[in-house]
């Protein structure tokens, strides 16, 4: 029945959290558990209408899936720990501090956890598209990306795994390291801007 059940993609706009998007990661609960790319999408609140695409791309499927019995399902979906969408005010302040649940950042938000295989890196791209690497700095923890995400029906399951990520403007980083920009520098591309700038310096010694 799988293999009749169509897969859904869908982009959902948000703040990147926890993302292991150039190397795979281990949950540091289950440590032995395979090594996956993945990340934490924060929404806006909890009526991003960014909600509603995923809630209705698993609607959809189930639909495909159960016919009839999708919304009973669907309730059992929901219910599970293991949902995509999680609510970021249910957390556990020990395992916070441990490093197994989110932060104060999750605050009065849902948020969005998708993962892909290790073998699947996602695609990276800029806001124009153009393809990404780690060198480049961004996207990091804190600054807002839209997410290809492709929904799949498995073993009586519905998952959503991670295919890409678009960096598309700045946030502030939740690490604590800010990202360096050309705002960072003064325009010296005058001489007497580079002048007055070694004067300065040499009165200093």
């Amino acid at each position: 029945m799988a293999n009749k059940v169509p897969n859904k993609r869908i982009t959902i706009f948000g703040r990147l959290s926890y993302p292991a998007i150039w190397t795979p990661a281990t949950n540091k609960e289950y440590p032995n558990a395979p090594a996956k790319y993945s990340l934490n999408l924060i929404l806006d609140g909890k009526k991003d209408p960014e909600i509603g695409k995923v809630l209705s791309a698993i609607t959809e499927i189930a639909q495909a899936a159960w016919g009839s019995r999708a919304q009973d399902k669907l309730k059992e979906l929901r219910r599970s720990k293991y949902f995509c969408l999680r609510d970021g005010d249910k957390r556990n302040e020990d395992r916070v501090n441990k490093g197994m649940e989110p932060g104060p950042e999750y605050d009065g938000n849902l948020f969005f956890v998708v993962k892909a295989s290790a073998n699947k890196r996602p695609l990276v791209v800029d806001a124009d598209k153009t393809p990404l690497t780690e060198n480049d700095g961004r996207p990091y923890s804190g600054c807002y990306v839209r997410v290809l995400a492709e929904f799949y029906y498995h073993k009586d399951g519905i998952y959503p795994e991670l295919k890409g990520v678009q960096f598309v403007r700045d946030g502030d980083a939740f690490t604590g390291a800010t990202p360096t920009t050309t705002d960072d520098f003064e325009d010296l591309s005058s001489s007497a801007g580079a002048k007055e700038e070694t004067e300065t310096a040499a009165d200093l010694w």
